[in-house]
């Protein structure tokens, strides 16, 4: 919230100028249009390449990583298809919800230190009941 509330800011102080229109978008040009989806990629792409992330960048591609880190998380399947407005989870379960590494490790881990169930049999029942073969 902190984040946004500084853009509307900086958007209430570029409205001073006679180039920026306000059209009550959030996230704007420095007058006052909407940031096309191709600029914002192209931008998010050159900051990864410069800090060396051989990887391709775009929004789709945080949006991958948010609901996976969220997934991660152990959260709910409805609480993620909420958050990134998916009405059919369908969508959500076989393109985002991969099993991550981390996971998988979870998994391992938790199999690792299960201890089943168990009746602890008292020493004079056992002996009663041992039969000799």
């Amino acid at each position: 919230m902190d984040i946004l509330n500084q853009i509307i800011k900086e958007n209430q102080f570029r409205a001073l100028s006679e180039q920026y229109k306000d059209k009550e978008f959030v996230f704007t040009t420095r007058t006052g249009n909407p940031i096309h989806i191709t600029n914002y990629n192209k931008s998010l792409q050159n900051a990864a390449d410069r800090k060396g992330i051989k990887k391709d960048m775009s929004s789709h591609v945080l949006r991958h990583t948010h609901i996976s880190t969220l997934a991660e998380m152990g959260l709910h399947l409805k609480a993620i298809m909420d958050r990134v407005g998916h009405g059919d989870s369908k969508t959500t379960q076989t393109i985002y919800m991969h099993v991550t590494d981390k996971m998988q490790q979870e998994v391992v881990d938790r199999l690792n230190n299960f201890v089943p169930y168990s009746c602890p049999i008292s020493d004079n029942y056992q002996d009663k009941h041992d039969k000799k073969y």
